[in-house]
């Protein structure tokens, strides 16, 4: 259907970034549509239905998709633990426990988990509080777990009850004869567990089209009915193989020939809200011919005792726990201009030289960040744990100008630093939307606290508004003094 409506779609995105993002589309929906037809024609086991949504992004130089696993999967509400996947051969598990639970995921190419004729096969993640295994039942191995890879590091197993949600996940690629397993966010990065599989056992791969689920052990779901609130499975259809970029790249330099990208998210090819939040950001500027030394004025305030600035950081000093200075940052409401202009609610942070944020995590937030001026460098964890520095990170310096994204359960776990530890203080702009919050645009997360012991919750309290803080540096600026 797609090929027979290209002309059509052609001639209204004239765009090619637009038409691309159209294509995929086309793609998806008829995927779909097809994933329908042979589930109504032979649709022995109950299996989810949702299109999945995807994010296109430049990515080493090639237009990739990322897709997050969102078709919910609920054992107790179908006839067993044996759901279909969506596409044979590929696909992301993701489970999500508010109860500390063993569980064993088996993905095979059989209905039946018992069926040991010669060609099935199966692919098996097990997981308690003592090891995570992930390897591979075949007949050559008598129909017993070959085990590809392990960990007993108790930040790699079953993570203890703390009243938080824990996401373990499993992806795999029969193309790439690829399998990993991990904790938090979806990211190979991010992988504990990973085995490349024999090229002999690539057509077992991509012949794998069912999960199998034992939860406690218990393959039986009507048993662990009690579970029913602490358990959220989502099953996608797509495996996750890299990387998704963290840089938001202008249209301008979406190519693969641009010097100055390799790796991005095409800006109009963001999801909303996260579009909308771009466009609130990106337009926002601290230059004004009014106030030419607008910047050099918070600097002089940062470092002078009697400045509003360095005063309000003092005040600071014990706002994620045990006093620390380093941790303080100022945050100055942005909803209207100076030609009074009405704006989304935004938050201009101020980070003085070598100043950082704790490690938080946002939860369910859409967001993007802009840096205004200076540096700013972004260290990206899995999951918040009072162990993340035990977990990988991603790291990135951003630069004036450069925009950074996130939507809920991917990007939400990280620390903010300002790296010029003797130069200039950073600004950045920060735009957020929640999905369930009644506090729809304002800023609050989970964060660890600066001792390192504690996970807490911080909501977002204003130093000043926008208008009033630039009114209070050019009084600063006439008269040297604090205001």
């Amino acid at each position: 259907m797609w090929k027979i409506n290209y002309a059509k779609v052609r001639g209204v995105f004239d765009d090619p970034v637009q038409l691309f993002d159209q294509m995929c589309q086309n793609l998806d929906e008829e995927a779909h549509r097809s994933r329908l037809s042979s589930a109504s024609i032979n649709d022995t086991v109950s299996t989810p239905k949702c299109i999945a949504i995807k994010i296109h992004c430049l990515f080493r130089n090639e237009i990739k998709s990322y897709c997050q696993p969102n078709i919910s999967w609920c054992p107790w509400q179908t006839s067993g633990c044996t759901p279909s996947l969506p596409i044979k051969g590929q696909g992301t598990i993701e489970i999500w426990q508010h109860e500390s639970i063993p569980f064993e995921l088996r993905i095979s190419n059989k209905q039946d988990p018992n069926d040991n004729t010669t060609n099935s096969y199966a692919i098996i993640l097990k997981v308690d509080t003592r090891e995570a295994q992930l390897g591979t039942v075949t007949v050559q191995d008598g129909h017993v777990l070959r085990v590809r890879d392990n960990t007993t590091e108790p930040h790699q197993v079953l993570q203890m009850d703390d009243g938080h949600w824990h996401c373990y996940w499993l992806t795999f690629y029969g193309g790439h004869r690829m399998v990993q397993y991990g904790i938090g966010e979806i990211r190979p990065k991010f992988a504990i567990l990973e085995a490349h599989l024999e090229e002999q056992d690539k057509a077992s791969i991509e012949s794998i089209s069912y999960l199998h689920m034992k939860i406690n052990n218990n393959i039986d779901n009507k048993t662990m009915e009690h579970f029913k609130d602490k358990l959220k499975i989502f099953i996608g259809s797509e495996p996750v193989i890299f990387d998704p970029p963290l840089l938001v790249i202008a249209p301008a330099e979406f190519s693969p020939t641009h010097p100055k990208n390799t790796n991005g998210v095409l800006e109009s090819l963001l999801k909303n809200p996260c579009r909308n939040l771009y466009h609130e950001v990106i337009t926002f500027t601290l230059k004004d011919n009014s106030f030419p030394n607008f910047i050099e004025t918070i600097e002089q305030s940062i470092r002078s005792q009697n400045g509003w600035c360095h005063r309000k950081l003092k005040e600071k000093v014990n706002q994620f726990g045990k006093p620390r200075y380093e941790t303080t940052y100022l945050c100055i409401t942005v909803d209207q201009l100076e030609n009074g202009k009405i704006m989304h609610p935004c938050i201009m942070k101020i980070w003085p030289p070598g100043h950082y944020s704790p490690v938080h995590n946002h939860g369910d937030a859409y967001g993007v960040i802009r840096v205004l001026h200076g540096r700013l460098l972004l260290k990206f964890y899995p999951a918040l744990s009072i162990n993340f520095r035990q977990n990988p990170s991603i790291e990135q310096l951003f630069e004036e100008n450069q925009v950074t994204w996130m939507i809920p359960k991917l990007n939400q776990t990280y620390q903010m630093l300002n790296p010029d530890m003797y130069g200039s203080c950073c600004i950045t702009i920060h735009c957020y939307q929640y999905e369930t919050d009644d506090q729809m645009y304002g800023e609050h997360f989970d964060f660890i606290t600066n001792d390192g012991h504690h996970i807490d919750h911080h909501n977002y309290t204003p130093d000043n508004n926008y208008l009033d803080f630039k009114r209070m540096m050019m009084m600063e600026s006439m008269h040297g003094t604090a205001v």
